[in-house]
């Protein structure tokens, strides 16, 4: 889906969620093994930039900066914008996604096996990917699908902006 973008930081947004799904469909992530590590990375990046993008659009911020390098995903934060939201996915399932998990020795979020695997690709950490990506990629598809009420929610946001005088 590719979304034309307006003015100003909501078109920016508009434009980097918008075209979300369509570089998933470039990338051919439907095309690996269902369920497989490979799904699992692929999967993880785009739900990683819908966290950012959901708690950046709820706290105003500019795509810039919500978008930035140094900005991780926040538990909480993102949790809080997919219920102002009205996201389906379940605060459950945002924390098989996105909880630290730093002090375990054996993590089962994606956030915590996706860091490991990128400061450590070795057997452990794809031993791990392998092992949970049948239970966290249907989590990813599922957070993912919610992009057309992410994008519902930016547009009316960016509407009453502009109807304020």
């Amino acid at each position: 889906m590719v979304v034309r973008a307006g003015p100003g930081i909501e078109g920016v947004l508009l434009s980097k969620v918008g075209g979300h799904t369509a570089r998933l469909d470039k990338f051919e992530v439907t095309a690996l093994p269902a369920n497989s590590a490979a799904q699992f990375v692929a999967y993880y990046f785009g739900a990683e930039k819908l966290a950012k993008a959901i708690v950046g659009i709820n706290g105003d911020q500019r795509a810039v900066d919500a978008f930035h390098h140094r900005v991780g995903v926040k538990l909480a934060e993102t949790k809080s914008a997919a219920h102002d939201m009205k996201l389906s996915i379940l605060e459950a399932e945002l924390d098989a996604l996105f909880e630290p998990q730093w002090h375990l020795k054996q993590p089962s979020s994606a956030i915590t096996i996706r860091n490991r695997l990128s400061h450590d690709f070795g057997p452990t950490q794809v031993c791990h990917i392998r092992q949970h990506s049948p239970r966290l990629v249907p989590i990813m598809v599922k957070f993912i699908g919610d992009v057309d009420r992410v994008l519902k929610h930016l547009r009316e946001r960016w509407a009453a902006s502009q109807a304020r005088p």
